[in-house]
């Protein structure tokens, strides 16, 4: 490691005294109305091939040769941005883009220009287009409309990215990890879309800053609040209800926003199985006890034109009970996090930015049948520091460079008694502990007009400590990534990507379903680190004057040690739980369709998704192959929007894919009263088709003043298809020597109207 560590800096030392002749124009790209930093703008000059893309803190540097030059910045929902400039000397030219007035224009989820066919790049009013339940715009909703990613099974936010399971993404919200992103029974997730700004999708080419998950990369950035004027928007709907505040403290200088949603689906859920509306009786989850609520906050100050610092903070806790589950069981769970940022322009040329971010997460059940009468408990915590920086070498070349140390604990489950008819012994399970550091160096380099090269090296080092059945072990763990792009002309671009990616932490999970009672177990001398390996090509073409767009992408994935549970494992309240575990291999391969209609009143795309994941554990389904529980080989996906009329428009999404994976009894029998039942291979079943169609209008009243509002009506699975949540077998309630197999839905078409109000 310390060979790569001083290989690393030597790269650095030798790039940064590196001189070039020209005069630099830098500074940042902001919204004009709102003072927030804008990420991903395009800034040229025209009539010059210089340019660059503003990074995540809204910061460009282009060299120039002295005299006359034309500045334009442009992005996507903002006015184009021109000026003409004599350059004599390095510059600071901070642009401020103007949104743009039409509130229906881009509405399309875009692969990003010039950059990964795999990655997408998501706005808040492209979040909000979506149809999703009870009129709340719901990010991991959108995300599951992509080529490639794929729910894990009806109304789940646990999302399947190339045939890797939910744990292998890396869930960030300003930085800090969200360990898990549902709310109770998945309706929505756990980010709140008022607080968002933007989201980037990762899943081809992953940036060397991001480490610690094998699949992809979601980063979440929040909103920074207005530093201009005083704001405040909010809604009232079914499902949730929110409001948001922001203002300036002290104005353009100190800003503040905070965001706070809260639902209760439960009331929902009885209310329809009461009145049978729509004949939707639900009667499996009469009874349902759900609510939830999360709160956003953030506060950001310009200290002086170089320096920007930023605190976040975000919390949510869910209550949950669902006696179609489990009888006489309760749980509730919760997420919390925390991120300060300092973000410097040390020079003209290169980008600083410290981070210090608090990642936890707890969930906690009661059961009181049987006479048990316990509750569990079960947290884990990390704490996180990061230091990056980026360079702008010249035009042509872009370095980004840092340091990542990470601290993780977790309390695996601890037992204990609810009250004095417990029959239950207070038991913890031993605490685990880890760390890592990792270092990273990552050029992006475009070698001409035809070609762009990205590439570096990720080397990581983790060391899990000892306790009282482990030992301490150290793993180290180099990712090598790169990615080579051609552009033969300005709408066509080919692109070949290699990953390698490790992760650290192992999820052990029996569940498909979205109930988070599952043990996050960092690696250690029993349980190495999965390691992917995956290559992917890719293809995308611009017509009709980039009003359509189209992509291609295949893909294949090799995943080492893997794990999953033996057959007939013994796993709860097991402190040596890693014995009970078998470890393996995994394969993946799709091919990913995507087409876009970007302009006029029809706006809209179309995604398709061809694969296949294979699992090979040799004590598992007798060492043959199975496939995981997230394998599903055909995804077809569209989301469309259509104006039909500056205050009216309507939207509608529908999704038919293969049903999940399940292990389900082929046979049972009793044994002196007692029933014991015969398994099929591992996922041997495959659950019926899954398909449905989700409608929505919103209608806009016009208006001269700063109040804004928003009616949306919207009908989630319009034809009441009964799509599969959960496949289970029980004893028969009037003879218990025989059994059945139930299937359970979720919901039924369900109805919703919400309004929402800004100013």
């Amino acid at each position: 490691m310390k060979r790569a560590i001083a290989f690393s800096y030597m790269i650095m030392i030798c790039i940064f005294s590196f001189s070039q002749n020209g005069k630099i124009v830098h500074g940042k790209v902001k919204d004009a109305v709102t003072g927030e930093d804008i990420i991903g703008a395009t800034v040229i000059s025209k009539g010059n091939t210089a340019g660059i893309f503003s990074n995540n803190y809204g910061f460009y540097s282009i060299t120039f040769s002295v005299g006359e030059i034309r500045l334009s910045c442009s992005m996507m929902g903002y006015e184009e941005y021109n000026t003409s400039l004599t350059l004599r000397k390095d510059t600071t030219v901070n642009i401020f883009l103007k949104p743009h007035d039409k509130q229906l224009d881009d509405v399309i989820i875009y692969a990003a220009k010039g950059k990964s066919i795999g990655q997408y790049n998501l706005s808040a009013q492209q979040i909000k287009q979506v149809p999703a339940i009870g009129g709340e715009p719901d990010v991991m909703k959108v995300l599951q409309m992509l080529p490639g990613v794929m729910s894990g099974n009806d109304g789940a936010n646990n999302l399947s990215v190339r045939g890797g399971s939910h744990w292998q993404n890396l869930v960030l919200l300003d930085e800090a990890i969200v360990y898990n992103p549902n709310h109770a029974l998945s309706f929505l997730s756990v980010f709140n879309s008022d607080a968002i700004n933007h989201v980037d999708l990762y899943k081809s080419y992953i940036p060397l800053s991001y480490g610690g998950r094998l699949s992809s990369v979601m980063d979440i950035r929040m909103n920074e609040g207005n530093n201009k004027q005083f704001g405040m928007r909010g809604g009232l709907g079914l499902i949730a209800s929110k409001l948001t505040v922001e203002s300036p403290i002290v104005k353009d200088r100190v800003s503040f926003i905070i965001s706070g949603r809260y639902g209760n689906p439960g009331k929902i859920i009885d209310l329809m199985d009461k009145s049978q509306l729509f004949g939707n009786k639900i009667t499996d989850l009469s009874g349902t006890q759900v609510d939830f609520y999360d709160v956003n906050a953030k506060v950001n100050a310009q200290v002086n034109s170089k320096n920007k610092i930023y605190l976040s903070f975000y919390k949510s806790k869910d209550n949950f009970k669902a006696t179609a589950l489990i009888d006489d069981y309760s749980m509730n769970w919760g997420n919390t996090t925390g991120t300060f940022r300092w973000n410097s322009i040390v020079t003209d040329k290169i980008n600083m930015t410290n981070t210090l971010c608090y990642s936890d997460y707890f969930y906690k059940y009661k059961h009181f049948a049987d006479g048990r009468n316990y509750k569990w408990d079960s947290n884990m915590q990390l704490y996180s520091l990061k230091n990056n920086w980026d360079y702008y070498l010249s035009n042509h070349l872009n370095v980004v460079a840092g340091l990542n140390v990470d601290y993780f604990r977790t309390e695996p489950g601890r037992i204990d008694r609810i009250n004095g008819q417990s029959n239950i012994e207070p038991y913890s399970m031993e605490e685990r502990k880890s760390a890592d550091i990792a270092l990273h160096v990552e050029l992006r380099y475009k070698i001409n007009d035809l070609w762009n090269i990205n590439g570096g090296l990720r080397y990581s080092a983790n060391h899990s400590f000892k306790n009282d059945y482990l030992n301490k072990k150290t793993y180290l763990n180099p990712e090598p990534r790169f990615e080579l792009a051609y552009s033969p002309d300005r709408a066509t671009s080919f692109s070949a990507a290699f990953n390698v990616t490790n992760q650290n932490m192992h999820l052990l999970s029996n569940s498909s379903v979205g109930i988070p009672s599952d043990i996050w177990v960092p690696v250690n001398e029993k349980l190495r680190p999965s390691t992917s390996y995956q290559t992917s090509l890719g293809y995308k073409r611009s017509l009709f004057d980039k009003g359509y767009s189209f992509s291609v992408e295949g893909y294949y994935r090799n995943t080492k040690n893997i794990i999953d549970y033996k057959d007939n494992a013994d796993i709860f309240l097991n402190n040596q739980i890693e014995g009970q575990l078998e470890k393996g291999w995994a394969d993946s391969y799709g091919l990913e369709m995507y087409f876009s209609k970007n302009v006029g009143d029809l706006t809209g795309w179309v995604s398709y998704t061809l694969s296949k994941s294979r699992n090979h554990i040799k004590a598992v389904n007798n060492g043959k192959g199975y496939a995981p529980v997230y394998d599903r080989p055909h995804d077809l996906k569209t989301s469309l929007s259509y104006r039909l009329h500056p205050n009216w428009s309507v939207s509608g999404a529908f999704t038919l894919r293969s049903g999940m994976n399940v292990t389900l009894p082929v046979g049972s029998y009793v044994y002196q009263g007692v029933v014991f039942y015969e398994y099929s291979q591992r996922n041997g079943y495959r659950a019926p088709l899954y398909h449905q169609l989700d409608l929505s209008l919103s209608y806009r009243p016009k208006t001269k003043k700063r109040w804004k509002s928003e009616w949306v009506l919207g009908i989630m699975n319009v034809y009441n298809r009964k799509n599969i949540f959960s496949m289970y077998a029980g004893r028969d309630k009037d003879d218990i020597n025989k059994t059945n197999a139930s299937k359970m839905y979720l919901y039924g078409i369900l109805p919703s109207v919400s309004y929402n109000f800004k100013f």
